[in-house]
């Protein structure tokens, strides 16, 4: 990374509409030295291309983070979810017994689990 640091200084030029970088890099190295110092000219359009270049960049990089953060989030969250069905495996059976079907288990369970969910995400944005 050290290769691409360079010493030196940026010159920035403003030039009248209509002249194009090749005519202002031909009246450089016409009319002064710089030539001798410079080693690349850039139009604007150029470096806000660059800068394009780099934010999409960082904006995958970005967005790549957030899916691998949702798949752990995923993963701990069927993990917890099978764990609880497996601590209530015995409360299922027994009101299994008792006449409870399995939808209106999955409604009781759902609903007990949906309201947490939505006092959680309330307490945490607040």
């Amino acid at each position: 990374m050290d290769a691409l640091v360079r010493d030196g200084f940026m010159i920035h030029i403003q030039v009248e509409d209509g002249t194009t970088v090749s005519e202002v890099n031909r009246i450089q190295v016409e009319n002064t030295p710089l030539s001798m110092y410079t080693e690349f000219i850039h139009s604007a359009d150029t470096m806000a291309g660059f800068i394009g270049i780099l934010q999409n960049a960082f904006s995958a990089i970005l967005a790549a983070f957030a899916l691998v953060l949702f798949g752990v989030a995923m993963a701990v969250m069927g993990h917890s979810i099978s764990g609880l069905v497996e601590q209530e495996w015995k409360n299922l059976g027994i009101l299994k017994t008792m006449g409870y079907t399995g939808g209106r288990l999955t409604i009781q369970y759902g609903a007990a689990m949906g309201g947490g969910v939505i006092l959680g995400m309330h307490f945490c944005m607040a």
